[in-house]
């Protein structure tokens, strides 16, 4: 848990060191140990405001899948309702 959490931070940048910076592995992990350490206060306080933003969010996004999907699910079944009225009977579909 904990310990995943501060080796995840430690890390964070060496894959992009190692791709764009052209570093080896240790020189990559190095540069960014250091760098996280040296920034925590401010990576600390990106990984909080987001974590707020998307504790904000999500209900929102819920809500409104919600608001979308239920609607758009009746009108599924509507349709289909009525194709299969056209297949049973295609004269009394046309009452509708």
């Amino acid at each position: 848990g904990a310990l995943s959490l501060v080796l995840n931070w430690l890390t964070l940048f060496a894959p992009y060191r190692i791709s764009l910076g052209g570093d080896t592995l240790l020189a990559a992990l190095n540069w960014s140990a250091t760098k996280a350490l040296t920034n925590a206060p401010q990576l600390l306080a990106v990984y909080l405001t987001f974590s707020i933003l998307s504790a904000i969010a999500l209900p929102l996004t819920l809500f409104l899948a919600m608001v979308i999907v239920v609607p758009y699910s009746q009108l599924l079944a509507y349709d289909m309702y009525t194709q299969l009225l056209e297949e049973e009977d295609p004269i009394a579909s046309d009452e509708f």
